[in-house]
């Protein structure tokens, strides 16, 4: 049992890169990261982060496997934030609703 939810956990770090650069056009994404870094006034950070990808115009795997962390760690500090002020017993109350619509929308779409 552990060895099979082991061994499907490995594929999102053995299997999805080789599949994402094999298979996957990720030049939209390249694109939006660059455009969005220069309308924040990182130009420096946008031709670094287009010249550091191996394969010209495509982004690397392994940034695209970071974006769930690292959407993790903004939503969180984000969310955090915004419910600093609120009781514990109420954030729970509204988040289990909030996060069921959203979930089942997601699935949705």
């Amino acid at each position: 049992m552990i060895a099979s939810v082991l061994t499907c956990f490995n594929q999102l770090f053995y299997t999805l890169p080789l599949h994402i650069r094999d298979f996957v056009d990720t030049s939209d994404v390249l694109s939006g990261m660059t455009g969005l870094l220069r309308s924040l006034g990182m130009s420096g950070a946008a031709d670094s982060l287009a010249g550091s990808m191996a394969n010209n115009g495509q982004l690397n795997p392994e940034y695209m496997i970071n974006f769930n962390a690292g959407a993790i760690i903004f939503f969180q500090v984000l969310v955090s934030y915004l419910v600093t002020r609120l009781k514990p017993f109420t954030t729970i109350f509204w988040g289990v609703p909030v996060s069921t619509v959203v979930s089942f929308s997601v699935l949705v779409f």
